[in-house]
């Protein structure tokens, strides 16, 4: 199957809504490194031991997804209410949604589906994204193409007061490597920040 990439150029007159910064903002916090580099070797002869050296992961290949240029329709059932933190200091530290956040999830599953705004998205992110005309991606493709895998999202539920916000994401990398995952987020300081996340599927 031959993959089908979109590439549009940025303009500065392009309107950015707030669904797209949801978006980006979800996209690129799961922008991990590709590896950890190890931790120094321990000499048992050793008279001292050197403090351990913050890792600069600036310089680390980071895992590169194509995005489905395509909303998705999400059909959560048995919608969950408890979350786990976004980066808590605490080990899996969940919250009980409140309501209105629970509302939200629900709201997921009534989005239909549509065109991400992809000269809006980009305009966002300094690093070229490629857009790709399916969901799914195969090892073959993966190589050619030099993506690790591809991303989807669903529509985005927002609060009555455009303050928080919940969306689906697909992470897909062929075979038996794939997630659905469900993010929380609340808007600070005329910023998104990701508040919590349930992952509903991995395999």
């Amino acid at each position: 199957m031959l993959l089908t990439f979109v590439f549009i150029s940025c303009s500065s007159k392009t309107n950015i809504n707030e669904d797209i910064k949801v978006v980006n903002k979800v996209y690129n916090s799961i922008l991990i490194p590709k590896y950890v580099p190890a931790p120094p070797p321990i000499y048992k002869n050793s008279d001292s031991i050197e403090p351990l050296k913050k890792v600069d992961f600036s310089n680390i290949e980071k895992i590169k997804y194509a995005i489905y240029k395509k909303f998705v329709n999400s059909k959560i059932e048995n919608i969950p209410n408890k979350f786990r933190v976004y980066k808590s200091e605490k080990l899996f530290e969940h919250i009980n949604l409140s309501e209105k956040e629970y509302v939200l999830l629900q709201n997921l599953n009534n989005n239909s589906e549509g065109f991400i705004n992809i000269e809006a998205f980009k305009k966002l992110n300094k690093e070229d994204i490629i857009f790709v005309e399916q969901q799914f991606i195969n090892r073959e493709e993966k190589k050619e193409s030099g993506i690790d895998g591809v991303v989807s999202f669903s529509k985005v539920s927002f609060s009555s007061e455009k303050d928080k916000a919940v969306v689906a994401v697909g992470v897909y990398r062929s075979g038996l490597d794939s997630s659905y995952t469900l993010y929380l987020l609340e808007k600070k300081d005329n910023n998104w920040q990701i508040k919590s996340f349930k992952v509903i599927s991995v395999s």
